[in-house]
């Protein structure tokens, strides 16, 4: 039997046709209504850049996919479900603090269609801008609680009322985002859980692990050194 759960519905897509969303969405909003047939389920997976994300199970037609920032330069995208995109950030502080890689990112940007990319305001040049429906978010509790991006699609998954959401290639360990942005994201996992939404992250993730400080008399560059020790116990 063939299935048809990602095939278009012509009568809610009547504005794909011509293979371009309207230009640009501009709106301040979750997913659009007429998009909903297209691409929401009661499933999503939030997918970032460490290892894990090849661990999100790509092929099951029940999730969505969500992916961030310059995500698509170390994955194929382009071979992968990818239902919504995020780059929560300013165009100016883009400029400023991706340099080099603001031109290409933008360049992407402009090639999209069919791909929502939800931005902090609408993107004149990127055609599928969608305005991140931040005054609907924060009307959770502790709403105004956010650390990085990653933090903000949990709630907008919450909004939403999905059903289940995973994280891979997530750890917010080693990174540039700020040093409360794991808590942060496993603050909105507890949300998310307490308001029966299932929560699934993978076991090697670092999400929901015990960190404490080491002392040692490792001499560095001299003898082995790991910035992060994982232990089973």
């Amino acid at each position: 039997m063939r299935d048809t759960r990602w095939e278009i519905n012509e009568e809610k897509t009547h504005l794909l046709r011509e293979g371009y969303w309207p230009e640009p969405l501009g709106i301040g909003a979750t997913l659009p209504e007429q998009f909903h047939g297209l691409y929401q389920r009661e499933k999503v997976c939030l997918i970032g850049f460490a290892e894990s994300s090849y661990e999100a199970p790509w092929l099951d037609r029940d999730f969505e996919f969500w992916g961030l920032n310059n995500l698509n330069d170390y994955l194929d995208t382009d071979r992968r479900p990818f239902t919504r995109w995020f780059n929560l950030h300013r165009p100016e502080d883009m400029v400023k603090d991706w340099t080099s890689q603001w031109p290409k990112h933008q360049a992407w940007l402009r090639t999209l269609r069919t791909l929502p990319v939800y931005t902090p305001i609408v993107w004149a040049d990127c055609p599928t801008s969608v305005a991140y429906p931040k005054e609907q978010v924060e009307r959770f509790p502790f709403g105004w609680y956010h650390a990085s991006s990653i933090d903000w699609m949990i709630a907008l998954a919450m909004l939403e009322g999905f059903t289940e959401i995973r994280l891979y290639g997530l750890n917010m360990t080693e990174t540039s985002e700020p040093i409360s942005a794991r808590a942060c994201i496993e603050f909105w996992l507890g949300m998310a859980v307490a308001r029966g939404i299932k929560v699934v992250v993978p076991e090697v993730s670092h999400l929901f692990k015990i960190f404490h400080l080491v002392q040692s008399n490792i001499q560095y560059g001299f003898e082995e050194f790991h910035l992060i020790e994982r232990r089973q116990h």
